[in-house]
């Protein structure tokens, strides 16, 4: 079995068939993401991954944007 992690981790998983197994030790939230291998480049950013600079831009901001609506939402209740 592999090694434990902490919270706040990131783990890449080689390509391959084989089933991915995890297990939480305690109350545990998890996000797995995939995608498929691609040709051409992407703009990576701190929040999401898109195909241009320009998309990355406004992906972002749009985020942020959710982010500060879900606060004020959330404060008002």
């Amino acid at each position: 079995m592999p090694e434990a992690i902490g919270a706040g981790e990131l783990v890449v998983f080689e390509e391959g068939g084989h089933e991915v197994a995890f297990f939480a030790r305690e109350d545990t939230e998890f996000v797995f993401g995939t995608a498929a291998q691609h040709s051409y480049p992407l703009a990576t950013g701190y929040y999401s991954v898109h195909t241009s600079p320009q998309a990355l831009k406004a992906g972002e901001a749009r985020i942020r944007e959710l982010g500060k609506q879900i606060r004020t939402a959330g404060s008002a209740g």
